[in-house]
């Protein structure tokens, strides 16, 4: 910034005078010095933080796998991207381009639906907003999709369980239904667990599980041979697991959408050693076709999905009010038969699975058109997702078979009893029918596929076969299969498995050995023994625990006792049986026996309903980030670092506390409802968060907290969530209100940037005197105080003199901090003004030497904080911490001789007037003045010397010899006609 001439005075032998007014401002250069510091790196990894734990543990048992695909961003102090970049398909990432003398704001972005920040964890996952320098390792980020959550590695896996018996009116009771073991269940140690009997839910096949309260939804399914419980068809049960009594009862009930009871003669009671045999006829084709099919529950625990097979309808339930919402499942089988059955929730979607099933051919060899599909379900549209034949050669029911239709290793469509014409018809028969009865998605996003023999519901183990009088006994051969598809389709769509292959995936040896589509079978494992017998055995109910890299399905002959039921588990990455490093036969760690083919179990005739794991909802974590707002855009730039000491309290949707933390290492604070021994201090743990549940955070009497006297809260919501500031001014305190979502659905985007108060400083000079003579000392006075009542700090003025005059060594005279002066600017550091007008002063001595208008300016030129209603260093006229002085020596003024007087063009409508006139005598932005007297001007937006600025006093002349002078003006002798010479 320069000094402000209003006037220029050009002086020269008989010539003409020039005055002008003008404004000089300095021009300031800014160097950009390149320092030596070399290109650096971030490092880390982005993984699936299965446990929460905020560690990625990796061992021979549980496999956190790194996350494909996040984008990963470096921004600087500036704000500007520096580098970015997408993880490895083992979560890794390098970002270049960084300074190790930097501090990078990296962020993590694009995370797949229903992904969150995994738990924090100091010595592993940090949050998706980290601040670190420019050559950093270890950068890592755990993100976990909540239903992925267990808390532990071997949860309790439950399952159905069906007795050939009239539910609603046996005395035997107390048989069981829902059953459990641990999921590394092995047979030779394995202990049951009993939930819920017979009296109790009757037939049931679809299970799902809600965390937050630890209940079982089950739902009423027709299989012939096995009756409903008295509530019928369209009954919908919960069983309540506490930890002194488990308890069930009646939900919910669809009634006569879902169809009607089919079942007749079913008996009433077992005896030890015999079963007693049934006909029911009519349930045969019911099959698939009345009662409820799977259901599963949203994320957030709120919902109850499930499918109606009687109207072929999607039901949302709402667990808390119970009321209900249906949606028809589209056709996709062109206007043929479709049976819709499979029900998972998957990121904020269900996904429907259907069968085309052929029910109008007259032949089972007419398999034209069997196919299944899947449909993925948001905001009331289904979308198709998936879709495959059904005309592969699959694996053999009977594989001690070797060749023609009794192998049954074709799927058959849904011919009605009077055509039905078995591939294996004696005392052990088969007709395999598809059934699309439950899905999962592995930890990649992998959908898998449970197809359900339809066929072994529709006929049992040894009972009657289902013609009247028909006095022959009959067993089921029913095995089912497991698919694989993969997310590598068009438009979020995936693709089934080919000869064993999964995207492109290499199958090995026993895969492309197996039968299946495309000729192998990714998971070969499903299988009986070493596939002598049967080279299927699933039973088609799937669970998947998340880091065991296992599927646990329900299968016939887990182990290598025949005519038996129960678990088995496979290998995700490979399709191997698990038990064993090759998953070959004899394997008998691989599962476990819940039945075998005394009078309670089905054999090899689909014994088992659905599965479902057992596991404590994930707990959530809110908080995050306390910082020093430096340039008060209400954004965390990199170079703005943490304010520690903070405390922050928890507080329920009434105000009422609940928990204290205080920031910490870096401004950091989180509230977390998990169970820890030790953490960090500014970690609460055990905190009663609640999904779903209204909190308010507060910083309480911010005003008086150490960490944060002299500060207020930055401007709130200025940029993206997680990097803005959250918190608003209530009262006394900061407050910030929001809702839980649900289990695992950690936010680490309630942040509180804070910043320095507003400062009003002003500043006033002054003169000694406003006329003077050459050789004539005066006295220059700035003053500079602060109207606001917060202190301001960093003060310095800036006050240029102009060059015309005479600076006057030694006569500085501050009443607060120093005064310098080089090259005409005298830079005064203040340094801190108190609030409620703190004045200081500074007065220096100038010598007049030469003649003209003399002007300088002073101004604020910095402070700490922002000013209320002035900027520092801008030269913006008008505002209070800007003002300016000038003086006037007479000019000496030869007969003949001219001044020409001009003032900027801003200025409009200029008349110049002369002491003692009323007219003016000249007018417009340029005139030339003659005679001795004293000049100002005016116009119409502005005034002299209202204004500030200095007459124009001309006087006779007392030496006419031709001189020049650089005031700073010159002025120029002219002929008396006015010419230049």
């Amino acid at each position: 910034m320069g000094a402000f001439y209003e006037y220029t005075l050009s002086k020269g032998v008989k010539g003409l005078r020039f005055v002008a007014f003008f404004i000089v401002q300095c021009t300031f250069f800014y160097f950009l010095i390149e320092t030596s510091a070399e290109a650096q790196t971030i490092q880390g990894v982005v993984f699936r933080d299965f446990n929460a734990d905020g560690l990625k543990t990796n061992t021979t048992t549980f496999n956190e796998i790194g996350v494909k695909g996040i984008l990963v961003c470096a921004y600087n102090k500036d704000g500007s991207l520096v580098d970015s970049t997408r993880t490895a398909a083992d979560g890794s990432y390098t970002l270049t381009n960084t300074l190790n003398s930097d501090i990078i704001r990296v962020e993590f972005k694009d995370f797949l639906v229903s992904d969150y920040d995994g738990p924090f964890n100091p010595t592993g996952s940090n949050t998706s907003v980290q601040f670190v320098s420019g050559n950093s390792n270890g950068v890592n980020l755990g993100i976990n999709y909540p239903n992925h959550y267990c808390d532990t590695d071997n949860p309790q896996l439950v399952t159905t369980c069906f007795v050939s018996v009239n539910a609603a009116t046996t005395p035997l009771g107390s048989l069981d239904i829902l059953v459990g073991v641990p999921f590394e269940v092995i047979d030779t140690t394995k202990v049951v667990s009993h939930y819920a009997f017979v009296k109790d839910l009757g037939s049931v096949w679809g299970i799902a599980y809600k965390r937050e309260t630890a209940q079982i939804f089950t739902a009423a399914f027709t299989k012939r041979h096995v009756g409903f419980a008295e509530q019928g068809p369209g009954a919908i049960f919960v069983t309540t697991l506490g930890s002194s009594d488990t308890t069930t009862a009646e939900f919910f009930n669809l009634g006569s959408v879902a169809g009607v009871d089919m079942h007749t003669d079913l008996p009433d009671s077992i005896t030890a050693n015999a079963r007693l045999d049934s006909y029911d006829i009519p349930a045969y084709d019911a099959v698939g076709k009345v009662g409820i099919g799977d259901l599963d529950i949203s994320d957030d625990g709120q919902t109850l999905w499930l499918t109606n097979l009687n109207n072929r309808r999607l039901y949302a339930l709402d667990i808390a009010t119970k009321d209900t919402v249906s949606y028809p499942i589209p056709n996709p089988c062109n206007g043929q038969s479709y049976r819709p059955f499979a029900t998972k929730y998957y990121r904020n979607k269900v996904y429907i699975g259907v069968v085309c099933t052929r029910e109008d051919a007259l032949d089972k060899s007419d398999t034209t058109g069997l196919a299944a599909t899947v449909y993925a379900f948001e905001n009331g549209t289904f979308t198709q997702v998936l879709s495959f034949p059904l005309t592969y050669l699959k694996g053999a029911s009977n594989a001690d078979i070797l060749i023609g239709d009794g192998r049954g290793n074709k799927w058959r469509p849904w011919i009605p009893l009077p055509y039905l014409v078995p591939d294996r018809d004696n005392n052990f028969t088969t007709y395999p029918q598809a059934w699309l009865t439950d899905i999962e998605f592995d930890v990649d996003g992998s959908m898998i596929i449970g197809l359900r023999d339809r066929f072994a519901d529709q006929m049992g183990f040894n009972n009657r076969f289902p013609i009247a009088n028909d006095t022959n006994f009959v067993t089921v051969i029913g095995p089912g299969e497991i698919l694989r598809a993969g997310p590598c389709g068009p438009n979020g769509t995936w693709i089934i498995e080919n000869n064993g292959s999964v995207c492109g995936s290499t199958a090995s040896m026993q895969q492309l050995d197996a039968q299946g589509i495309g000729g192998g079978k990714y998971y070969w494992g499903d299988r009986s023994q070493d596939g002598s017998n049967h080279e299927m055995n699933s039973q088609a109910g799937l669970a998947l625990l998340a880091g065991s890299g296992k599927l646990a399905t329900t299968a016939i002959n887990p182990t290598d006792v025949p005519n038996a039921g129960g678990i088995k588990r496979l290998i995700n990455s490979n399709g191997n049986k698990d038990g064993n490093a090759t998953g070959e036969e004899p394997n008998p760690n691989g599962g476990a026996i819940l039945y075998t083919d005394d009078v309670f179990g089905f054999g090899k005739a689909n014994g088992l309903g659905d599965l479902e794991i057992l596991c404590a909802p994930q707990p959530i974590e809110i908080g995050n980030r306390i910082w020093w707002d430096k340039n008060k855009n209400g954004i965390q730039d990199a170079n703005e670092a943490g304010i520690d000491g903070v405390t922050v309290t928890l507080c329920d949707s009434n105000g009422t506390a609940l928990a204290n933390v205080q920031s910490a290492n870096g401004g950091q604070y989180y509230f977390s409802s998990a169970t820890a021994s030790s953490g960090p201090s500014y970690v609460k743990y055990e905190v009663g968060l609640k999904t779903n549940t209204k909190y308010i955070l507060k910083i309480g009497d911010f005003a008086t907290q150490t960490a944060l006297l002299g500060l207020r809260l930055t401007t709130p919501n200025s940029s993206a969530d997680n990097i803005d500031s959250d918190f608003e001014e209530v009262g006394a305190n900061l407050t910030f209100t929001f809702t839980t979502g649900g289990a695992g659905q950690n936010n680490f985007k309630v942040d509180a940037g804070f910043t320095d108060y507003p400062v009003d400083l002003a500043l006033k000079k002054s003169i000694s005197t406003k006329i003077a003579h050459i050789g004539d000392t005066l006295t220059y006075t700035i003053k500079v105080w602060n109207e606001f009542t917060n202190n301001a700090t960093g003060v310095e003025v800036t006050d240029s003199i102009a060059t015309t005059v005479q600076f006057l060594n030694a006569t500085f005279n501050t009443s607060r901090g120093s005064a310098t002066i080089s090259d005409n600017v005298i830079k005064w550091t203040i340094g801190n003004i108190t609030a409620n007008g703190d004045t200081v002063t500074l007065t220096y001595k100038v010598k007049a030497v030469q003649e003209g208008v003399h002007f300088n300016t002073a101004e604020i030129s910095k402070t700490n904080e922002k000013d209320k209603d002035s900027t520092p260093n801008n030269a913006q006229e008008g505002e209070d911490d800007i003002d300016r002085q000038c003086f006037t020596v007479p000019i000496k003024l030869c007969v003949g001789e001219k001044v020409q007087a001009s003032v900027p063009a801003k200025y409009t409508g200029v008349e110049w007037f002369k002491t003692g006139t009323a007219e003016p005598v000249a007018s417009g932005n340029e005139v030339l003045l003659s005679e001795t007297g004293t000049y100002t001007f005016k116009a119409l937006n502005s005034t002299c010397p209202a204004e500030g600025c200095c007459p124009i006093i001309i006087e006779p002349g007392d030496n006419c010899c031709p001189e020049d002078l650089c005031v700073p003006f010159t002025i120029k002798q002219t002929k008396k006609a006015g010419k230049i010479i």
